[in-house]
């Protein structure tokens, strides 16, 4: 290798991020093309080495006890969301997480896994209680109409008359 081609690789590797950043600047194009050909390229061992790392129990055991360790962090509220659209502060989300020992307010599970949402009233704004994700959507996907409610439940008290009628021989 001749003193100029050893001097240039110096200096790109001294000057890498400066190089490769004011290239971006001056061809975007021709930037945004090669990362979408290299990511092309490169899908298939991606996909691969991801498959691999899931498998792997010490790394998914490391991600699982670090997604316990936030859930515990953030347990169960977002504050910017609570507050912007209901007015409502972390601390009156502990205080409901201590009314209701820490469980949803329908199903009764435990709230140490699972994420509260506050359940408020669409039409006065008032807040109802927490409620789980899943309980939270059988009342949103019901419109909060309790006449549907009940008849949902009625439905399930019946459904086994027509289980009887179609069954198979």
């Amino acid at each position: 290798m001749s003193h100029w081609q050893e001097y240039g690789k110096a200096h790109y590797l001294a000057n890498r991020e400066k190089i490769n950043q004011r290239r971006r600047q001056l061809y975007p194009e021709r930037h945004k093309n090669k990362a979408r050909e290299r990511y092309l390229k490169n899908k298939e061992h991606r996909l691969f080495r991801a498959k691999e790392r899931r498998q792997d129990p010490v790394i998914r055991e490391h991600q699982n006890s670090m997604a316990r360790d936030w859930k515990q962090a953030h347990r169960g509220y977002s504050t910017i969301h609570y507050r912007k659209n209901m007015g409502v502060t972390p601390k009156v989300v502990e205080e409901l997480l201590n009314l209701q020992d820490g469980r949803c307010c329908i199903c009764q599970h435990s709230f140490d896994q699972r994420k509260p949402f506050v359940d408020h009233d669409h039409q006065s704004g008032l807040i109802r209680g927490l409620l789980c994700s899943q309980c939270n959507s059988v009342l949103g996907f019901a419109k909060d109409q309790i006449p549907r409610l009940e008849r949902a439940i009625l439905y399930l008290k019946r459904a086994h008359r027509w289980a009887l009628i179609t069954q198979k021989p």
